[in-house]
């Protein structure tokens, strides 16, 4: 009778479980009401039916939650590398227009050595760079649209045909 009145009790405060049945109903009788019981039983499993429910909505939340994150940290990394190749071509863009001649065989061949060091080392990087800055944009372009979400706008001259023309 104690656990009975226990269970009760805690059914009441804690998962709001009107006390519809004493322990005496139950323990004092030949055959306690079974409908009485069934209707006491069910109103356990709403209760928990109802837990359920919250809980799979909260997944659903968090889930969504997560992947708008995983979007801002891609629109992040894109912004970041699209200004970190646009302050790369700012920079670099003078020097491969200085078209001045040099007035020695050496100044001139320095110059040309520098040209192909350019060539092989400094620009093959950036180009992968910038082929992932396009890939980033079309991934999240991609997860914004079959998320619902309006499309990604780069910042004021991050978009990836700027840093295309610019190369």
């Amino acid at each position: 009778m104690t656990n009975l009145n226990t269970a009760f009790d805690v059914a009441e405060k804690y998962l709001d479980i009107p006390k519809m049945l004493d322990a005496e109903d139950i323990v004092g009788t030949a055959r306690p009401d079974e409908k009485a019981i069934m209707t006491y039983v069910s109103s356990f499993y709403h209760a928990f039916s109802g837990a359920q429910k919250a809980e799979t909505a909260a997944n659903r939340i968090c889930k969504v939650l997560a992947v708008n994150q995983e979007n801002e940290q891609l629109m992040e990394h894109y912004e970041k590398l699209a200004s970190d190749l646009l302050e790369w071509i700012r920079r670099t863009i003078p020097w491969l227009e200085n078209r001045m001649p040099e007035n020695t065989m050496q100044a001139m061949q320095q110059k040309l050595e520098d040209f192909r060091d350019y060539r092989r080392l400094h620009k093959p990087p950036k180009v992968q760079e910038k082929c992932q800055m396009e890939i980033n944009f079309n991934t999240l372009q991609t997860k914004l649209r079959l998320s619902n979400r309006p499309a990604f706008m780069p910042s004021e001259g991050k978009m990836v045909s700027v840093c295309h023309s610019s190369f």
